[in-house]
C-alpha cells in the first residue's frame, strides 16, 4: 500500500478552524508527515535528545502554568530554541493568552503559531484522528464493496463475471452499496481495512447493457454507505465445467455456494464465451433472469458465510449455470 507523503498544514487550520497568531514564510509548502503529537514537557527543561521535530508541538495548561513561574528571558530561550529545530507549527490550546516572546520567537526563526479554544486532551485526541486518517496507507482495487447484515463484503474477480449484478440484487434485499468498480482501500490499523469510494463515482454502479444507475435515488439514502469496514472478501469465478473445487478448498463459503444459475451457453458448443447465450450464431447479453440467478446464489453464499462465521477470504466458484434453452 502506498501512504500519502504528507498533510497539509493550510488543510488542517481549514479544518480545525484554528487561529493563525504567526505565519511562517512557508506556511503553505508545510507539511505534516507524522501522526504523533508532542506536549514540550521536557524541552521546557532545554531537553532536546530524542526530539523528533516532525511533530506538531501542543502547549496546554500545564506548560502554560509552568511558563507563567519563568523569566521573560528563559521563556525566549525557550520558545527560540522550540522553534529552531524546524516544527511544522505550535499550537495553543484552550484560546491562551500567548506570551510576547513567542511572537518574537517565532517571527526570529519563521515558524507557525496556531490556536484553538478546545480542550487539549480532546483537540489532541480530533488531531491525531484525522492525521491517521490523512497518512494511512491506502490503494485502490477494482471491485464492489457491499455492507450485508452489518459486514463489509469486498466483491472481487475478473471484469464481466457479475460483481455489478450482485450488487444490484443485493441492494434489493436491504443491503448496502458502498463502492461500485473502483474501491479505496485505507489500512487504519494492523488488522483493519476501510473501503470507501472515489468521489466522481459514489453511490453510482454501472450494468452492462443497462448503463449508469443512481442507487441513492433509485433505492434511497438508506442503501447507500460512504465507508465501511473490510470484514469479507469473496472471489467470483467465471464458470467452468467440471472444474469444481474439492470440498473443504473454499471455506465456508464455498460449501454454502448452492447450484444457482449464472452463466449459459448451448449445450454441446464448445468454447461458449461465458456470460452470454449462444442464440442464432451470436453472443447476447445475460437475460435479466440469468443476472437474478446468478446474484441470488451469491447473495445465499455470502449470507450463510457470514452466518456460519466463516474465514476472511473465499473463492466462490459453485455458481452453476443455467443452460440456455
Amino acid at each position: 500500500m502506498e501512504g500519502t507523503k504528507g498533510v497539509p498544514l493550510s488543510s488542517i487550520v481549514k479544518e480545525f478552524k484554528l487561529e493563525v497568531l504567526a505565519q511562517s514564510s512557508k506556511f503553505d509548502q508545510t507539511q505534516i508527515q507524522v501522526t504523533s503529537i508532542n506536549r514540550p514537557g521536557l524541552q521546557l527543561m532545554g531537553y532536546y535528545d530524542y526530539f523528533d521535530e516532525k511533530r506538531v508541538q501542543l502547549l496546554g495548561k500545564a506548560e502554560y502554568s509552568y511558563m507563567r513561574t519563568m523569566t521573560t528571558g528563559q521563556r525566549f530561550t525557550f520558545f527560540d530554541s522550540l522553534f529552531s529545530h524546524g516544527i511544522p507549527a505550535l499550537i495553543i490550546a484552550r484560546d491562551l493568552e500567548i506570551f510576547p516572546e513567542c511572537y518574537t520567537a517565532a517571527e526570529r526563526q519563521d515558524c507557525t503559531v496556531l490556536r484553538t479554544n478546545q480542550v487539549t486532551g480532546e483537540f489532541m485526541s480530533d488531531l491525531t484522528a484525522a492525521l491517521r486518517s490523512h497518512l494511512a496507507p491506502r490503494i485502490t482495487r477494482h471491485g464492489v464493496l457491499m455492507e450485508v447484515y452489518g459486514e463489509g463484503v469486498l466483491l472481487m474477480g475478473e471484469s464481466g463475471v457479475g460483481k455489478s449484478e450482485t450488487a444490484i440484487d443485493l441492494i434489493k434485499h436491504g443491503h448496502r452499496l458502498i463502492a461500485d468498480d473502483a474501491v479505496d482501500i485505507t489500512k487504519m490499523s494492523p488488522d483493519t481495512l476501510v473501503g470507501s469510494s472515489p468521489e466522481l463515482i459514489r453511490y453510482y454502479v454501472e450494468m452492462r447493457g443497462i448503463g449508469v444507475i443512481d442507487v441513492r435515488h433509485m433505492f434511497g439514502i438508506s442503501a447507500v454507505k460512504e465507508s465501511q469496514t473490510i470484514d469479507l472478501i469473496v472471489n467470483l469465478e467465471l464458470w467452468r465445467d467440471n472444474c469444481l473445487r474439492p470440498a473443504g478448498s473454499g471455506g465456508a463459503l464455498h460449501h454454502a455456494a448452492g447450484r444457482a444459475g449464472a452463466y449459459g451457453d448451448h449445450p454441446g458448443q464448445a468454447g461458449a464465451e461465458p456470460g452470454y447465450h449462444h442464440r442464432g450464431g451470436g453472443h447476447e447479453q445475460p437475460s435479466e433472469e440469468d443476472g437474478l440467478q446468478r446474484s441470488e446464489g451469491v447473495y445465499r453464499a455470502v449470507g450463510r458465510a457470514l452466518w456460519t462465521g466463516g474465514g476472511m477470504s473465499a473463492t466462490l466458484t459453485e455458481v452453476k449455470p443455467r443452460r440456455a434453452h
